[in-house]
């Protein structure tokens, strides 16, 4: 074996991550006991390492250090403050959660049971280290886990630490969605019929539709998703035979059920179930429309990823809704969880989703300052790919 040309004077892990991260390198002097990752890093000479009782699956013996080496310090962000960053077990648990969606600091809090003042320390040196990403919205602050300075080394890590995952935890999380579907669906059960409609108009939300229908291409069967009272239903019929109409609240499908009560050029089958848990089997749908949804849902990500699901092969999605915006208010009257959606997340979203050809068009609304977008997408046909 090689000797390590590192001088430096073994150390002892100082937490649980570390000695999670560590692998002992064999040498004929005795084993280097420093971090795995600060070895590599140092750039030190070690050629050949023992892995035996590494408990991460990579490098395996017959890796190439060198390449290994070069790899991790070639890295979008500087890898070890990433690290140092992660060297906590607070850390690595606020990480753990946020790698499954975007929480405020009392979600946070809620999830980890964990105090405020702690929970802010810790994400303010995660935010430092580039590892978690902030969006402010309004009075509310969403943390997330940040996508592009994190080398896909160190997410596999990751995901290899998550075996550890508190079953507690999960359940807090579970709970955290279950009150963003919960306030959203009361919201909408109990919206009076000219409310709904005068806010809509006011909003300017009919506006990204004519965008919508140009894009949209006949298909056999067409899921409207958040089909609310209905009011798309009349302009999607010429483009389907068959329409799923899904929505959250038995009181929006049965508003839409008097709205699509006149059509003759396609059957309407009403189906009860949130955008996240579809009530579609795979495949079943050759287009997805999701107009004016997603800023409801609680994991806008998951949605996506679930359109895409029903989403039948060569299949198109539509999504049409607000771009970012300032108005608080209609987080607290409208029970909107986002105050708009962000072009790089809708895009990251579809392709993360498996959907390809993505396209972005904003356009601005003539009833108000707040601007829509209509962004689609498609599933390859893996018959074409062959």
């Amino acid at each position: 074996m090689r000797r390590c040309n590192c001088r430096r004077a073994p150390s002892t892990p100082a937490s649980r991550l570390e000695q999670r991260l560590t692998m002992k390198f064999s040498h004929q002097k005795g084993p280097c006991k420093r971090s795995h990752w600060a070895c590599l890093a140092s750039k030190c000479g070690s050629q050949r390492i023992n892995t035996q009782s590494s408990p991460l699956p990579f490098p395996s013996a017959s890796t190439n250090i060198s390449a290994y080496r070069d790899t991790l310090m070639s890295s979008p962000a500087p890898l070890l403050p990433i690290l140092k960053s992660l060297a906590d077990p607070t850390r690595l648990a606020l990480v753990d959660v946020l790698s499954r969606g975007s929480f405020n600091v009392s979600e946070l809090c809620f999830a980890l049971e964990l105090g405020q003042s702690t929970v802010s320390r810790h994400l303010r040196i995660l935010l430092d280290a580039s590892v978690v990403a902030l969006r402010k919205e309004g009075r509310e602050a969403y943390y997330r886990l940040e996508t592009e300075p994190v080398p896909p080394l160190l997410t596999e890590t990751l995901r290899h630490l998550n075996q550890d995952r508190a079953p507690d935890r999960d359940a807090r999380l579970s709970e955290t969605w279950e009150r963003r579907r919960r306030r959203s669906r009361v919201f909408f059960d109990n919206l009076a019929p000219e409310t709904g409609e005068g806010r809509a108009d006011y909003l300017g939300s009919p506006d990204c539709v004519p965008l919508l229908l140009r894009l949209l291409e006949h298909g056999n069967v067409v899921a409207d998703v958040g089909t609310g009272t209905g009011r798309l239903l009349p302009d999607l019929a010429p483009h389907a035979r068959t329409i799923i109409a899904v929505d959250a609240s038995q009181s929006m499908l049965d508003r839409a059920r008097e709205t699509a009560g006149s059509l003759e050029s396609a059957d309407v089958d009403f189906r009860l179930g949130d955008i996240e848990h579809l009530p579609l089997a795979d495949g079943e749908a050759d287009r997805a429309v999701a107009h004016m949804v997603l800023h409801h849902a609680p994991d806008p990500g998951r949605a996506v990823a679930e359109l895409s699901r029903a989403l039948a092969p060569g299949g198109m999605v539509l999504v049409g809704d607000f771009l970012p915006h300032e108005n608080q208010w209609m987080r607290e009257e409208m029970a909107d969880q986002w105050l708009g959606l962000d072009e790089s997340d809708i895009r990251l979203w579809l392709a993360r989703a498996g959907l390809r050809e993505i396209t972005f068009e904003r356009v601005q609304s003539e009833a108000s300052s707040m601007g829509v977008f209509v962004a689609t997408a498609k599933k390859p046909n893996l018959r074409n790919q062959q």
